[in-house]
């Protein structure tokens, strides 16, 4: 049995035209997906390997990471957005920074 683990990587925004997007996929091939409208991603979707809907939770750090093992950037609105992929949490930062801004 392949050992699971915490999964944590990073995407850029930068570009990203409006529409949804494919911003990440796992090794499993779960996809995180964003809602683009005028260059800011309004908000996140995921789909499993066979395109059924998977749940998305958002991480905000509030503090600098107490343990040197998993060492998060401390940066915008919401730090990480994650899914569950099979049984382990899978989650990607923006690296061009803040750009999730939930509609009003």
């Amino acid at each position: 049995m392949a050992e699971s683990k915490f999964r944590l990587e990073s995407f850029s925004s930068e570009d990203l035209p409006d529409g949804l997007q494919v911003v990440k996929e796992s090794p499993e091939g779960t996809k995180i997906l964003a809602y683009v409208e005028n260059g800011r991603i309004t908000r996140y979707e995921a789909e499993d390997s066979s395109g059924n809907p998977r749940s998305v939770f958002l991480m905000k750090q509030s503090a600098p990471a107490v343990s040197a093992s998993l060492d998060l950037p401390f940066s915008g609105i919401w730090d990480w957005v994650c899914v569950l992929d099979d049984v382990m949490p899978y989650c990607v930062h923006d690296s061009s920074g803040p750009k999730f801004f939930p509609p009003a």
